[in-house]
């Protein structure tokens, strides 16, 4: 997955589980031959850490959106003969 852009909104603070949650949109070409597109992604983090909160928010939103495509791929590949 190469991602292009990314933007952050809709953060807040679970304080029932201490941790920020966000909606990342990522303009992503997730295959080969396919244009990019928009995911966008409900993710968390925690609010302390070695990297930036946002950095981290968008790192844990590519892992998120990658398992998927890869899922999706796995969902309609033809079956082996």
């Amino acid at each position: 997955m190469i991602v292009l852009e990314s933007a952050i909104s809709h953060v807040r603070r679970n304080r029932d589980f201490g941790v920020v949650e966000a909606r990342v949109t990522l303009l992503a070409k997730t295959h080969r031959g396919h244009p990019p597109h928009r995911v966008s992604i409900l993710t968390h983090a925690f609010p302390k850490g070695n990297d930036t909160l946002r950095k981290r928010l968008i790192d844990d939103a590519i892992r998120t959106a990658t398992f998927r495509a890869l899922r999706q791929a796995e969902r309609y590949a033809p079956l082996a003969a």
